[in-house]
């Protein structure tokens, strides 16, 4: 009976470490964020990016504005969101491309985003984001 036992409370241990890795690369993450700097101001404004792995990402703002973004390339090393890494995706949306770099560093509790877009004819436009939460879609 002893064996059992162990074999389930391992068993258990596993699967919850399991469900808490949450890689950027594979899986469907909602990064929530309250502050963005845009032009080294920063703004109190809520908002939330959604990852779906390497495939597209959706950037929602307040809860109501939907800007869906098209993933032409996917670079980066970051196995999972809870230690360092970095994931970049090179996007574009209408007539608009550019980059969303999610990434954390040791020193830094928060994962920061920076989300630069090129729009034909105008400066480029640059918006970090300090994210306050990782969770799986």
């Amino acid at each position: 009976m002893k064996p059992l036992i162990y074999i389930f409370v391992l068993a258990s241990s596993l699967s919850t470490y399991a469900q808490s890795v949450l890689n950027p690369f594979t899986s469907n993450l909602v990064w929530e964020y309250s502050t963005v700097t845009i032009d080294s101001t920063p703004f109190s404004l809520r908002g939330k990016f959604i990852t779906h792995g390497k495939g597209k990402v959706e950037w929602i703002q307040n809860d109501s504005n939907e800007n869906p973004f098209t993933v032409s390339r996917v670079t980066g090393k970051w196995k999972n969101s809870s230690d360092e890494g970095v994931i970049v995706f090179n996007v574009q949306m209408d007539a608009s491309s550019g980059t969303i770099e999610f990434k954390r560093e040791s020193q830094y509790q928060n994962v920061n985003v920076m989300l630069t877009m090129n729009n034909p004819g105008r400066k480029s436009t640059s918006f970090k984001f300090v994210i306050d939460t990782v969770n799986a879609l």
